[in-house]
């Protein structure tokens, strides 16, 4: 809960407790406050009689001071002990960290530093407000009729005045719209024809038109020292800011009225809610639909025979199907595939199967014709909802299944050779369409473990399955491992490519240090201890010398510290934020900017603190011979 400032204004209506209490102190204060003020008129500063009543003075309001103190404290605790369902939630906005109100930082402008305010000011005005192109400019068409202007009343500017917010922030004059809402009864004629004026003249009073820019933080941002980190707020006259209500409602009236605007146009009107734009584009589906489904019933009507293909999955298995309906949508001929596992197969190798085995049934009852004498077949159409199988066969390529496309071409050009085209439609899927509905739950059915088709598995499904199968055991095995427990508990994600950009893009010896810090085998006195370096684990202060003590807690590192909190921000309140940990939702991305400056910080911080590297310089010697520079010698001590 944020603490309040000392002052009795916190305290009206008896929000806290002991206020009664506080407001007894607080007169007192102002009572020897004031006494004081009288002896120092009279008798000056340095009289013994002064400096008394300035002590009186100091001790009542360090008593008042801690009155209001304790008010708080007591209010806070009974606020959780008696938050419910409801008050929890606002308790827990009370706690969450609030954004500091310091000064603004120096502002990075390319490769200099604005430090002045007249120069940050410029940079805000820069970025707020760029330089845009000139526009350019076309001659108006003259409307056919003009639009009659009624004059202002005074009861159109007090319903604006009245749906104007009371706590809106003033402009240059300081004065808030409150100010006019008190004294419309006094002022609303003299302010109407005051704005009645300028509409008649066209003149907007340059004091209206100016702002004063409040430069507000972005919440969130890794950076401070950017403008583009900052959003301004423009603070207007609020006279000038009621003449603008009363337009715009005007002008929104005459829009409306006068049907200026297209009936597509739903932003800024009212009465237009998303729901009906919502609505609007889901006509315009189902009217495209309709489109699509007449051209496929066109086609059924205009082919001798009409086959419907569909794939479907069920229980990580995939199947297609393939069926014909005559004249009244009775099914005669029908073919369900198994296609396989869907961690080899994939829906649009299944859609593939579904369209090849709908050209088998073509052949298999223009067979039947033949040996029947009955009619022959002329043209046959075959219906599916995948527009990417239907645009691999018509452009077939490198692309995924060309197995399968390749069977389909070969059986499609055979059925020409018998004087049958075959052609080859979209229909929009699961649009209450008989035969498309009939493929799909032969689909379904048929999407059981096994395999009925004769092509292999895709090649790029197999290696994807090989390679889930290899990165599953890679992470079983990293789990299970009994070594690299430092490292897990500061990234638990496997090592992937953001590791190796995430080093890649460091010089060699902040490699090696950054290797100490994830890995923990550095030259703290905790590793050193624990492989006979040292015969003890203790920090310069006398605490246990670890990652966290030397990162986190070390008094020896407090200066160090508070300059890296100030370069990282909130990334301070997570190891593995600050040692560059991808998470789960960072696995396999690159590393942004924002992680790898938390990651230059910390090593900034672990160099400063020397904490990190061998304690023996370069061919230093000891008893036991040489040391080396970065790796001591089994059983001997750190310097």
């Amino acid at each position: 809960m944020p603490l309040w400032k000392n002052s009795q204004k916190k305290l009206q209506g008896g929000r806290l407790p002991h206020s009664g209490l506080t407001t007894v102190s607080q007169k007192e204060v102002n009572h020897a406050r004031r006494k004081w003020q009288e002896s120092c008129a009279e008798m000056g500063r340095d009289d013994p009689h002064t400096m008394a009543l300035l002590e009186n003075m100091r001790q009542k309001r360090r008593a008042w001071t801690r009155t209001i103190e304790k008010a708080k404290t007591s209010h806070w605790k009974q606020f959780l002990d008696e938050a419910g369902e409801g008050k929890l939630w606002k308790a827990a906005t009370y706690m969450r960290p609030r954004d500091s109100w310091g000064c603004i930082p120096a502002l990075k402008l390319g490769d200099r530093e604005v430090t002045e305010n007249q120069e940050k000011a410029q940079a805000f005005m820069d970025s707020f407000f760029p330089t845009m192109a000139p526009a350019q400019r076309e001659p108006l068409a003259q409307p056919p009729t003009e639009l009659p202007w009624q004059p202002l009343s005074e009861a159109e500017v007090f319903r604006s005045l009245k749906a104007a917010k009371t706590s809106t922030a003033p402009g240059e004059d300081g004065l808030p719209m409150l100010i006019w809402k008190r004294l419309w009864r006094h002022l609303g004629n003299l302010i109407t024809r005051v704005f009645a004026a300028s509409i008649d003249l066209g003149y907007h009073p340059q004091r209206w038109r100016s702002a004063r820019i409040v430069v507000l933080r972005k919440p969130g941002k890794p950076d401070y020292s950017v403008p583009g980190a900052y959003r301004p707020i423009s603070l207007l006259n609020t006279l000038g800011k009621l003449l603008e209500a009363v337009m715009a409602r005007r002008l929104s009236y005459y829009a409306e009225h006068y049907g200026l605007l297209p009936d597509t146009q739903f932003g800024g009107r009212p009465g237009r809610t998303t729901e009906q734009a919502l609505l609007v584009l889901a006509n315009a589906i189902d009217r495209a639909w309709e489109i699509t489904m007449e051209r496929a019933e066109q086609a059924r009507s205009n082919s001798d025979i009409v086959i419907y293909s569909d794939a479907s999955g069920r229980q990580g298995h995939l199947g297609a199907a393939a069926v014909a309906l005559d004249d009244s949508l009775e099914t005669t001929e029908k073919i369900q595939i198994q296609v396989g596992p869907m961690e080899r197969w994939s829906v649009h190798a299944a859609e593939l199967i579904g369209i090849l085995h709908a050209i088998n049934i073509i052949n298999k009852i223009a067979l039947q014709r033949r040996r029947s004498a009955d009619t022959r077949m002329r043209s046959t159409t075959i219906l599916s909802d995948s527009m990417s199988a239907i645009q691999a066969i018509q452009n077939p390529g490198n692309k995924s299944g060309q197995q399968i496309i390749h069977a389909i071409l070969q059986a499609a050009a055979n059925t020409k050779t018998h004087g049958i085209a075959v052609r080859l439609q979209w229909m929009p899927g699961h649009c209450e369409a008989p035969g498309n509905d009939t493929a799909d739950q032969l689909a379904k059915e048929a999407a059981i473990p096994g395999k009925t088709h004769p092509f292999s598995p895709l090649l790029s499904r197999e290696r994807a399955h090989i390679r889930k199968g290899i990165h599953a055991q890679w992470e079983r095995e990293w789990k299970e491992s009994r070594n690299g427990g430092h490292l897990r508990g500061i990234d638990n994600a496997l090592p992937a490519k953001y590791t190796r950009r995430l080093y890649g893009s460091l010089p060699r010896n902040r490699v090696y240090l950054l290797t100490q810090l994830r890995t923990g085998h550095c030259w703290l006195s905790t590793y050193a201890k624990a492989f006979h370096f040292r015969d003890d684990d203790l920090c310069f202060c006398g605490k246990r010398e670890s990652l966290i003590h030397v990162l986190l807690d070390c008094p020896a590192l407090r200066d160090l510290r508070r300059e890296l909190r100030g370069k990282i921000g909130d990334a301070f309140n997570s190891m593995s934020t600050l040692l560059g940990s991808s998470g789960e939702r960072w696995r396999g991305r690159p590393v942004n900017a924002s992680r790898a400056k938390t990651v230059e910080a910390v090593l900034d911080f672990a160099e400063a603190s020397q904490r990190f590297r061998s304690r023996a310089p370069r061919g230093q010697q000891d008893k036991q011979g040489l040391l080396g520079h970065d790796r001591p010698r089994r059983g001997s001590k750190f310097v």
